[in-house]
Formats: structure tokens, C-alpha cells, sequence
């Protein structure tokens, strides 16, 4: 979401002696109890969205008196040339409080104190008597809009009214709307649980009806639940009208676009293996399930298993719940008993033979989940692991686990991560004592490193857990009112609220659903543009540089960049996403590729010959190849910022991107580090050179532990830059890896950075400051080179760039 806030105007009529009514993006959890005054100023409420797409501000009222009652009011915008925004497209919630009393996350950036959470529909608040404010607290009024999938491109404004006590405060509003169409698909998969007997705890209903409900509504966020509505469709054995009920479903949920991933039912026995009592499927019934899937999907062509999988929960995080051996076994026996059971279909099934190969092959390959992080002590030859997300924060984890996809399922292979208790911040979490943003750029990292699919434990945790001698599981008495449900982490485990105490047939959605939304939204866009510069043949590493630009500034590995500006960063990254969209989208412009070298930016653009290009405003010349038009230039990185301005004119109109390239940016050769290395275990450093490049070389003695010091502190590399680009030759024809430790000036101990592996000749390592512990401990002083090798080995550093 892109919000940018600017002042405008005093409250009128009085009511600035009664609060200040002021505005903040929709990607920020603001406190009830604390002083915002600095922010007063902020009243102009601004949202930039694309069609079909959902995006979120906040209207906040500080009250300086005690308020009986407040009302918004919502009006048309217009574009000032005839069209109209109109106020149907907003909703109004508001925000209810939570007290969290204990701040569970260490790295918290806010302490105890009342967090919003659930949106209530601002009408159904108002016939409950719940729109007063008390004296010194923040009420925050969530504003959700829709952009209609008809609503021309343009800017929108228009006045919004607070009314308090009957004293009127008007806020400007402005909508951008995006000139492109987010299409309702949706490319990342999700298992959000909806547990039946818990929302029947809160509803008071366990019927199929609510359970419709509440998967449908978790449907409207781009979120697919784990399982069916009714818990006779979830650990059962199939048959009669309860499956007629679970085919019917899967056919729908496999037609409807806004469901990405379903899992297949079934039920627990007990085997004997190796002369132990084993948990596992029931095979049996297992098999007959798949039968039937299969057998449905030919007869009414439609293949049932194209987004189905399995999710046996009683070996769930096996890692540390002592469950290795039973996921083993359960885990070869599935595959195995998939590939044997489509082999044996094969001759029998009976459709068209397109469609027929379609369902074999998704049921051979039909994927096994396994939440829980990699351990040598699993053997099973396939497995969809669940690691949590912070596995995947280094080059070497996300490299774990894509070969383990890889080798499991080949090119069909798909990362799959989750949240729970943890971990916790600075990675992503649902967590209320953490950063809302954490929530939804969660779904950015997952693009970023090419996890589809997010598992999520409870949406419904409608009851909580009481520590005596054993955990006793407790009904909840006030819903609204327990952000601490389990002992260990607040918000974990619910995302919606019982919509019973209000009348409201259904759920209440909570603004960090709010946030899974917009990232999942993210996602897709995302996509869309991949697709964009796909089809013009530019390859993932390229896009890869490019996207780079967008977050930057907002992670690291899959750490958040908790800061105060981690905000309008985030603003600016959303800004540069729609730039690059729309232009590829309307005037076929596309990045091909961009690269910092020796402190410029090359960057090579390509667009059809009907559009003309102008950087910082002066008209380009390229080279013609085909029916497009080719353009090289180079952008110096010597200004604390860098932008690149490249405006598409095309005879429908013009569309300007903008892109953050970065502060300033030197390339330093390793040569300068001549004399500065210490080569700790033994071994030599000399100046050579490779391929043209000047070169730092370091041989290694071999020794179990290889380990070389170099000194960096003469390159200043401080908080201030954002990237460390690393050079280095790896000498032979084997590939190794090798894991960097860095040490700051305030440090007293060399931490871990990152482990990756090289392969033989030129590789490229990028590090992140916030990695090298920059931020907290100062300008870097050694990195330390630690290979791993079964010989001697030799390594050369070539040149070092850092990245403002």
C-alpha cells in the first residue's frame, strides 16, 4: 500500500478543543494510550492503489476532552474531468483495543499498551454505543477502499468529514488509481486453519452454514484455508453424502480462482514396523479417497488434484516434537502409494487425454507436507518442508531448501514456510507487539525468494491456555479482550473475531488480516510484472537486480528493517512497483537490465517502436532490433540519492517510472587491501591478477578449520550504505562453501554473516550492512573468510562495491 501524508488545514468549528484529527497510513499500528502529538500536523488522507485492489489509511482522533460520540462521513471524489471515485468504494471500521501487559518480542519497537486489532463496521459500532473516546486516547478509524475494476486512471479528491459531538473537522482525500486491473487470481498458496470446534466455541454455531462463512471470507483475502467447511470433511473417512459434500467442494474451490491450495482429508491407524507400533494413514481409506478424486475428476472434467495436498498434522514439526520416525514412514508411504495408485489408473480412467494426463501426474506428484525445519534425520526420499520463515535468511538456507524441492519434486518443486510463536521480530510475524508492516512484507520475501506457499496454525484461537501442571485448555469469556491466548506470544494463533456479540452473522476481520491482504496483493503484482518481462525474455537474474532496488531498504535475508522510516520506504518501494508495472503494462517499457559497476548504474531498456522514451526529461536514441527499440546508458551513483526518471509516451498517453537507485556508490579494488590480511590458520596473500581484474589472493593451508582475517576499515563501510558487493575467484574445479564472519568496531566477537557456497571462477556475494551488524555496532573493521574444503583451498578477492 502507498500512503503519503502532508498537512493541510486546521480542525474547524471548535473541535481542535475537543481532539486533533489527524491521518496515518494503513501500514502502521498505532497505540490507544500514546502521545502522537508530533504527528498532528498530518491531515490530508492520500491513497494510491490499482484497480481491484484493496488499500488502507487511518483517520485517528486524540481526544483532549471526553467525546459521547463520533461519526464519519464518507463523499463522491472527483477527478475533475467528469469521473467519479465513488464513497461506496470506502468502508469505515472501527478500531477496537486490545491491553497487551507483556511485550513478548524483545526487539519490539512499541511497549505495553492498547493495540487496535479488530474493525468493526463503523454502522454496527454506532448501535452499539461503542463510538465514544475517552480523554487522552487515540481512537483510529480504519478507511478501506476497493478500487471498482471499471475506475478510469487518475487522481481523485474530495472532503471526508469527522464529526464529534456535532463539531465538524473535514479531511482532504486523494486517491491515485494506478492505470492497471490486478486480476482476482491468486499465485501464492495458503493453508490458514479455521479450527471448527474453536469458531463454534465463539459463534455458538458449528454449522457447515458459519463455516462457509468463514472460509469464504478468508477467500476475500486471498487466503485459502486449510481445509472444507465442517469438520466431517477434515479427519474422517470419506463416504456417502459427506463425500458428495467434499467433491462438490473441490470442485468449486478448484474452478474459483481466489483459492489457491486445499488439503486432501483422512484418517489415523496404528502399524506395526521394525516391531513398533507406528501412527500413520489409514492407507486403506486413503487410497479410496484418491480413487474417487481421480475417478470424479475424468467423469466431469476437472482435475481435482491440480490444487490439492496433504497435511498429516499428528507428525507436525517433527523437529522438535520427537515425531522423526513417523514422519518417515508416513511420508515414503504417500508418495510411493500416489505414484503406484496413478500407474494403476492409467488404463482405466476414461476422458479426454489431455486432462487425463493432468490428473496422473499431479496425483503421482501429489506433495506431502512436513512442517518443520530440515534435519539429516529426515529420510524420506519426497517431502514439501514448512521450515519457519527465519530458515530461509541466509543464501545458504534458501539454498537448503530449494535443492530439497528440487530434488523431491524437480521443476514442480515449491517452498513452502510458517509462522508461529516463532520466531519472532525482526522476522515477519503475526504478532500484535511487532510491526504491522512485518505482516505484509512477509509476502514480499516470499516472492523475493520463490516460497509459494505460507501455513498459518489458527485463525479462530477463540479459547486460550492456562499453565497449571499440564496445559489446560480454557474457554474465553470476553473474545475482544485476550491478546494473549498463548503463553508465550500475543496475537498468535487468531486473525478474526466472532462476529456473535454484535449480531453479525460471520466473522470480524482484524487490521493484521488487513495487512496478509495487501501482501498477498503484492504478491500478485509481483507476478504480473515477472510475466511482463518474461514474455520479453528477460531471465530471473536480471529481474532479480532490478527488484532488488524495491527492498532494499526493507529487509535483510527475511530480517525487517525495523526503523522509523521503514514507512515511507516502503511507500517509495510500492511507488516504484506501480511505475514499472504500468509502463510495461501500457507502453511495453521494459527494464532488461541494471547493474551498479565502478560507482555508475548501467542500465540497458527496451520498448516497441511506437514508444518514445525520455530520461530526466531529454528524448533517447537506441538501436533498432526488430520491431523494438533498444537504449544503453549509465546513471552516476555519486549524489546521496539517485534516481532514475524515465517517462513512456505512447498515443494513449504518457507513464513515468521512478526508480531509488541508491545513495553513493564506490568500487574499490581488493589490491587496496594489500598487507591487510592475516591469514589466521596459515597460508599466503598476494597481488595477482584474473581476467583483466586486479586481484587479493589467499592460499589456504589446509586444516580442518580455514580461517583468513582481512581488514576492511579502511573502506569506511558504516551504517550508512545499505549493500557490500563482494568479488570472489574460487581457484580450482570444485565448488566449496564458505562463511563470512564480520566484526565491528564496537563488537568484540566475530558474527556470523552468511554461509554460501562458489563455484569455480568469478562469483558475486551481496551483504547487507544490517548482516555485518553495522547499525548496531558500527563501521566494520575484519571480515573474516572461513572456507570449508577437504584440500587446500584458494580464493582471490577481486573488487568490493558499497552501496549507499
Amino acid at each position: 500500500m502507498i500512503l503519503s501524508l502532508t498537512a493541510c488545514g486546521d480542525n474547524q468549528n471548535g473541535s481542535k478543543e475537543i481532539a486533533n484529527v489527524w491521518t496515518a497510513s494503513g501500514t502502521e499500528r498505532l497505540l490507544g494510550n500514546v502521545d502522537y502529538s508530533s504527528r498532528y500536523g498530518s491531515t490530508s488522507l492520500s491513497i494510491e492503489a490499482f484497480k481491484n485492489e484493496y488499500e488502507n489509511a487511518q483517520i485517528i482522533i486524540s481526544a483532549h476532552k471526553n467525546i459521547g460520540k463520533y461519526k464519519i462521513e464518507v463523499a463522491d471524489l472527483t477527478d475533475g474531468k467528469g469521473n467519479i471515485l465513488p464513497a461506496s468504494a470506502f468502508e469505515l471500521y472501527h478500531e477496537k483495543y486490545m491491553y497487551v501487559g507483556q511485550i513478548k518480542n524483545h526487539n519490539s519497537p512499541t511497549g505495553i499498551g492498547y493495540y487496535p486489532d479488530a474493525l468493526l463496521p463503523l454502522e454496527i459500532a454506532h448501535e452499539y454505543r461503542e463510538t465514544s473516546i475517552k480523554k487522552d486516547f487515540n481512537q483510529a478509524v480504519w478507511v478501506n477502499l476497493c478500487v471498482p475494476e471499471t475506475q478510469e486512471a487518475g487522481v481523485y479528491s474530495g472532503q471526508f468529514k469527522v464529526i464529534l459531538d456535532g463539531k465538524e473537522t473535514p479531511i482532504s482525500v486523494s486517491v491515485k488509481v494506478f492505470d492497471y486491473l490486478l486480476d482476482g487470481a491468486v499465485h501464492s498458496k495458503s493453508a490458514f486453519h479455521i479450527h471448527p470446534q474453536r469458531l463454534a466455541w465463539g459463534e455458538k454455531d458449528d454449522s457447515r452454514e458459519m463455516q462457509e462463512k468463514y472460509y469464504e471470507y478468508l477467500l476475500s483475502y486471498r487466503v485459502s484455508p486449510t481445509h472444507f467447511p465442517g469438520i466431517d470433511l477434515t479427519y474422517v473417512t470419506l463416504d456417502g453424502d459427506e463425500m458428495d459434500r467434499w467433491l462438490a467442494y473441490a470442485e468449486k474451490y478448484t474452478l474459483d480462482e481466489r483459492c489457491s491450495h486445499f488439503n486432501i482429508p483422512y484418517t489415523q491407524t496404528v502399524e506395526q514396523v521394525d516391531g513398533k507400533n507406528i501412527t500413520c494413514v489409514d492407507w486403506e481409506n486413503f487410497t479410496e479417497t484418491l480413487t474417487i478424486m481421480a475417478e470424479y475428476s475424468a467423469e466431469h472434467g476437472v482435475n481435482l488434484f491440480e490444487k490439492a495436498g496433504t497435511y498429516f498434522t499428528f507428525f507436525d514439526e517433527y523437529d522438535i516434537n520427537g515425531t522423526t520416525d513417523i514422519a518417515n514412514h508416513n511420508l515414503n508411504k504417500a508418495y510411493k502409494l500416489c505414484e503406484t495408485l496413478a500407474e494403476e489408473l492409467e488404463p482405466t480412467l476414461s476422458c479426454e487425454q489431455q486432462l487425463k494426463t493432468e490428473i496422473l501426474k499431479d496425483l503421482a506428484g501429489l506433495k506431502h507436507k512436513v512442517v518443520g525445519s530440515y534435519t539429516d534425520e529426515l529420510i524420506a526420499d519426497k517431502a514439501q518442508f514448512v521450515p519457519t520463515i527465519d530458515r530461509f535468511n541466509t543464501e545458504e538456507g534458501r539454498t537448503l531448501y530449494k535443492e530439497l524441492d528440487e530434488k523431491s519434486y524437480g521443476n514442480d518443486g515449491e517452498m513452502w514456510t510458517y509462522t508461529c510463536m516463532s520466531p519472532r521480530p525482526p522476522y515477519p510475524t503475526y504478532h500484535f507487539d511487532d510491526t504491522l508492516l512485518s505482516s505484509r512484507l512477509l509476502s514480499w520475501m516470499m516472492y523475493d525468494y520463490d516460497i509459494v506457499g505460507n501455513l498459518y496454525w489458527d485463525t479462530v484461537f477463540y479459547t486460550y491456555y492456562e499453565q497449571t501442571n499440564i496445559y489446560t485448555e480454557l474457554q474465553l469469556q470476553d473474545y475482544y479482550d485476550t491478546a494473549l491466548r498463548y503463553p508465550s506470544a500475543n496475537g498468535d494463533g487468531f486473525l478474526l473475531y466472532p462476529g456473535r456479540p454484535y449480531g453479525i452473522d460471520g466473522p470480524v476481520g482484524s487490521i493484521r488480516l488487513q495487512s496478509v491482504r495487501d501482501g498477498n496483493e503484492d504478491y500478485d503484482l509481483f507476478y504480473a510484472l515477472e510475466n511482463f518481462y518474461t514474455e520479453r525474455g528477460v531471465d530471473s537474474a536480471q529481474l532479480d537486480n532490478l527488484l532488488e532496488l524495491l527492498q532494499r531498504n526493507l529487509y535483510s535475508g527475511t530480517a525487517v528493517r525495523i526503523n522509523t522510516e521503514m514507512y515511507e520506504q516502503f511507500a517509495n518501494s510500492r511507488q516504484m512497483l506501480a511505475g514499472l508495472l504500468v509502463s510495461a503494462a501500457k507502453a511495453g517499457t521494459i527494464i532488461e537490465s541494471i547493474r551498479a559497476e565502478h560507482g555508475n548504474m548501467k542500465i540497458v531498456v527496451s520498448a516497441p517502436n511506437s514508444t518514445a522514451l525520455k530520461l530526466d526529461g531529454t528524448t533517447l536514441s537506441g538501436v533498432q532490433d526488430g520491431t523494438l527499440i533498444r537504449y544503453q546508458f549509465e546513471i552516476a551513483l555519486d549524489k546521496s540519492v539517485n534516481m532514475l526518471t524515465l517517462t513512456s509516451s505512447t498515443q494513449e498517453g504518457d507513464y513515468t517510472l521512478s526508480l531509488n537507485l541508491g545513495g553513493m556508490s564506490k568500487t574499490v579494488s581488493a589490491s587496496e587491501l594489500n598487507n591487510k590480511v592475516n591469514m589466521i590458520t596459515g597460508g599466503s596473500a598476494s597481488l595477482t591478477e584474473i581476467e583483466g581484474v586486479d586481484s587479493l589472493r589467499m592460499d589456504y593451508t589446509y586444516k580442518d578449520r580455514m580461517v583468513a582475517d582481512v581488514d576492511m576499515s579502511s573502506l569506511n563501510i558504516t551504517a550508512t550504505a545499505v549493500n557490500v558487493r563482494i568479488q570472489i575467484y574460487l581457484y580450482g574445479e570444485q565448488e566449496i562453501s564458505v562463511t563470512l564472519r564480520a566484526k565491528c568496531e564496537e563488537s568484540s566477537v566475530y558474527d556470523e554473516v552468511t554461509t554460501v557456497k562458489l563455484l569455480p571462477g568469478w562469483n558475486e556475494i551481496s551483504v547487507p550492512t544490517l548482516s555485518l551488524g553495522c547499525q548496531a555496532y558500527g563501521t566494520l573493521n575484519y571480515l573474516r573468510f572461513n572456507p570449508k574444503g577437504e584440500s587446500a583451498v584458494s580464493l582471490a578477492l577481486g573488487d568490493i562495491t558499497i552501496e549507499g
